[in-house]
Parts: structure tokens; sequence; C-alpha cells
């Protein structure tokens, strides 16, 4: 009978201690970032690349033409190497989707200027121009987000491009091969797959040449800062002046 006693209570014991334990919800998974959310290419084919362009999200490619802008000044404003990387880098961090897009579209108008070009030095100089941007900002998204998608693009067409354009095959090396090996843990499938937090703290480089967003931002300022002057006020100013400047009357 005692046995059967302490047997219930320490059923009932156990009942009220799991009612009473508190479960911590499950912390929410973050928001995922834009540019894990536009398509990528499934293939290397540039039947894999065109498919991107046909939904909804993606840009026209005559919109995309002059999308290097800012990647052309930047060159032009600095012959610093490092200045020209870290600006690269910052570019990429503060508009991962507009050159996600700009990296997939200048690949696509490459291939069709190609067609349309006659001379071989002509083609030449068009594949060298386009990888002039296609290389550092494929180099910024690995180094950003440790994403190897845009590298192992660009190397992809480049190494098709250095047969039918230069005539000479180009080999990776194993630094190379080491940088394209980095995939996402989840797989590809997975929209946090390819999820990376930014590495970059300061947006230096682009504050201090005023391109990207940060000239946007700072035009915004000061926009905002400037002093309001009435038109009334200017009228009166203007009429006061011509009326200084007037020649006495004899």
């Amino acid at each position: 009978m005692k046995i059967k006693i302490s047997y219930i209570g320490v059923c009932i014991l156990f009942l009220w201690s799991c009612k009473t334990a508190q479960i911590e919800p499950t912390p929410a998974m973050p928001e995922v970032p834009k540019y894990v959310r536009v398509s990528h290419p499934v293939g290397l084919d540039l039947g894999d690349l065109r498919a991107i362009f046909v939904g909804k999200e993606a840009p026209q490619l005559e919109a995309l033409k002059t999308c290097d802008a800012d990647f052309i000044k930047l060159r032009e404003l600095t012959q610093s190497k490092e200045e020209q990387e870290a600006g690269v880098r910052e570019l990429v961090k503060t508009e991962p989707v507009k050159y996600h897009w700009c990296f997939y579209g200048k690949i696509l108008l490459l291939e069709n200027q190609i067609k349309d070009t006659a001379y071989l030095d002509e083609k030449q100089k068009n594949v060298l121009d386009v990888f002039v941007f296609l290389t550092p900002i494929s180099k910024a998204f690995l180094k950003e987000y440790k994403d190897s998608r845009y590298l192992r693009w660009a190397i992809s067409r480049y190494r098709r491009l250095s047969e039918f354009v230069f005539y000479r095959k180009v080999e990776l090396n194993s630094t190379m091969s080491t940088d394209l090996a980095i995939v996402p843990p989840l797989g590809s499938n997975d929209p946090y797959g390819f999820y990376r937090e930014s590495s970059a703290e300061t947006n230096g480089v682009l504050e201090k040449y005023g391109l990207g967003k940060m000239s946007e931002n700072n035009a915004k300022e000061n926009s905002s800062s400037a002093p309001v002057t009435s038109v009334e006020g200017t009228a009166d100013v203007s009429a006061s002046e011509s009326v200084g400047r007037q020649p006495a009357r004899k």
C-alpha cells in the first residue's frame, strides 16, 4: 500500500513540475537578405544565364549598360590598388542586388557584343574591358559574403572566351580552386545557404570620393539642411540691387 502511495506521489510531482516548467520560445531566424533572394543561374551555360533575366524581378539589359558607372569613377579618382579594392567591396556591400544584376548583365551584354563585332582585335578589347569590372566584383562578393558563384561564373566565361578570342587555354591554380570550393553548408536550395554577414565595417572610400549610395545620402542631407529663402525676400533683394545700380539722374 505504501509503495502504491509513494508511486502516485512521484507521478503527481513529475506532472506538476512539467506544468510549471517554462519553455523558452525558439529564437526567430534572421530575415533573408535581398541579395540571397535574387535568381542565380543553375548551371554555367549561357542558356542558364539568360533564364534568370526572364523573371519579373530582372532588369532590362539596356538598363544595365551603365550600371558600372561608380566602378569606373572609382578607378578614375584613385590609382591606389588598396582604395580600389576597398571601394569595390563597399559598392558590393551597400548595393549587392544592383551589382548582382550588373555582374550577370555585363556577361550577357559582352556575349551579344562579341557576336556583333567583326574584327578580332575589337573582340579582345571588349573582353578585357568587361573583365576589368567582372573580376574585382566577383572577388568582392567572395570576400564580403563568402559567395563563390560570381567568381565561378567569371572564371568559366573567361576560360571559354580565352580559347575563342585569344586562342589560349587558361588553367586554374591551386588558390583559385580553393576559392571556388566554398559552398553553402545547407545547400544552394536553402535561402540561408549563402547567408554571411558582411565583414566590412566602414564606407570610407565611397564617402571620400562621393560614390554610390554614400553620394546620394550626402546629397539628401545637404538639401535638407540648406537654408530656405523665401521668394518674396529674393525678389526684394533683387529689386533693391537693381535700383542701386541705376545711374544717378542729372
